[in-house]
């Protein structure tokens, strides 16, 4: 059974139409842009602001956008855009409700922020942790069924201290982990009819 989700009630970045400050900072003059479903913007840039014209819920829509550039290291710049709302330098402007905003104004989350946490969630941090911190070869990385009796060694560079710290958070991990898998495990007996759980 799944965990957590709580901001699934928001739209996603991933699935929200968008326009990049990068492409039609560029842009001089008239164009249409297109995105992957068919449907199209009109962008007409001059004089360091971008006018968007389109269709929203069969009514036009024209919307005027700064265009703030930044200086890079390459002695070029970077155009960001303003966001209508919030007056904030972004990249990208996303569609809600028919206006395009910045991510925080159109109330956007990415869809790693809306996955639900499965029995196995912390068992992958645990072996994301094995891996990156304790420095343990791929071939000696646990089987979920192995995680709560897996000790990991300390690696040769590292601190006493730091090892002790990391291992006191691998364990909380290892905790939640068997936690979850017996909650799991329990469940599934339960709705199985097995009786004595």
């Amino acid at each position: 059974m799944g965990r957590g989700g709580q901001n699934q009630t928001h739209q996603t970045v991933e699935r929200a139409k968008r326009i990049d400050s990068f492409v039609v900072g560029k842009l001089s003059g008239p164009h249409v842009l297109s995105w992957g479903d068919g449907n199209s913007i009109g962008v007409t840039a001059a004089g360091g602001n971008v006018e968007l014209a389109y269709r929203f819920n069969e009514r036009e829509v024209r919307e005027l956008m700064k265009v703030s550039r930044v200086s890079d290291h390459y002695g070029g710049d970077r155009p960001f855009l303003i966001c209508p709302g919030c007056g904030r330098r972004v990249r990208f402007l996303y569609l809600s409700l028919g206006r395009f905003r910045c991510r925080s104004c159109a109330r956007l989350n990415y869809r790693s922020q809306q996955a639900t946490k499965d029995e196995f969630y912390h068992y992958r941090a645990a072996v994301k942790m094995l891996r990156e911190r304790f420095k343990v070869p791929e071939d000696q990385i646990p089987v979920p069924i192995d995680l709560p009796r897996f000790f990991p060694d300390k690696p040769k560079w590292m601190r006493w201290a730091t090892y002790w710290k990391l291992l006191e958070r691998y364990g909380a991990l290892r905790r939640q982990y068997e936690a979850a898998f017996v909650s799991e495990a329990l469940e599934f007996f339960r709705a199985d009819g097995v009786s004595g759980w």
